[in-house]
């Protein structure tokens, strides 16, 4: 009776992973004009928006036929940009607004997990290098430390009590990676070590990311057919998980996408 329970834990565990793992199935555009349309159905179809190549969005190939309605059309959602800060756009969607959707065809896509990538170099609890391919990528994360940040609940009141459960915002902006509790850990600094610079991403692309995740298994440093860079890092805890990517084109930030796992 025991070895029956644990062997559906397992298979509940099994699944639940891949059914985790396929939600991380993003994509983004490659096409010589530079952008590609989003249709609402087969190509004939009305056009909804354009879509710029680099910029990250959700993509759903499903063989089983819940999304595949249109022959070669492939099912997306996508978000608009939310923050332009200095050189780079903000993709975000908050909880709680769904992302929109269309169809793009599947010549015109290129997916993340296809992408050459970058094989760890060194992985310690507070820091990770990934390299190859001419350069390497640093990502440091430490304790957060609450004394430094002004936390608030859902109504506005500030928190001072670290065991609380309504934590709504920090330093003025939404959460990410917890589910109401104040964070343990945030991303200090993501370096892109060039053989002739260094850049470091703005602290503006860093902040309130909490929880993350800098092993092999939940951060992908892939390289694009323009030679563009996606640092993707799944990151969070539960219903808090979420995924976010900063794209580096000619060695400048562009864009920075982030989405809730469970959204897809």
């Amino acid at each position: 009776m025991i070895y029956r329970k644990l062997f559906i834990l397992m298979i509940f565990f099994w699944a639940t992973s891949v059914i985790l793992k396929a939600q991380d199935n993003f994509a983004v555009i490659n096409d010589l004009e530079g952008f590609a349309n989003i249709h609402e159905g087969n190509l004939q179809s009305k056009v909804r928006k354009a879509i710029s190549n680099y910029q990250p969005f959700d993509c759903i190939d499903d063989k089983e036929g819940d999304h595949q309605l249109y022959p070669n059309m492939v099912y997306i959602e996508y978000d608009n940009y939310i923050e332009h800060v200095k050189d780079h756009y903000f993709y975000s969607n908050p909880i709680d607004n769904s992302p929109r959707i269309g169809y793009i065809h599947k010549s015109r896509i290129c997916r993340l997990n296809d992408m050459r990538k970058l094989k760890p170099i060194s992985i310690s609890k507070s820091q990770a290098v990934y390299g190859g391919i001419g350069f390497k990528v640093v990502i440091e994360i430490g304790d957060f430390e609450s004394s430094k940040h002004i936390i608030k609940d859902s109504k506005g009141r500030i928190i001072t009590d670290k065991k609380n459960y309504d934590v709504a915002t920090i330093d003025e902006k939404p959460i990410w990676g917890t589910d109401g509790t104040i964070p343990y850990s945030e991303i200090r600094s993501i370096k892109v070590i060039y053989s002739d610079k260094t850049v470091s991403l703005p602290a503006s692309s860093l902040k309130n990311n909490f929880l993350p995740n800098i092993s092999p298994k939940f951060t992908y440093i892939c390289i694009g057919p323009q030679k563009e860079i996606y640092i993707w890092m799944s990151n969070g805890d539960g219903a808090a998980s979420y995924n976010i990517i900063w794209v580096m084109v000619d060695q400048k930030l562009k864009y920075v996408f982030r989405r809730l796992s469970w959204y897809v």
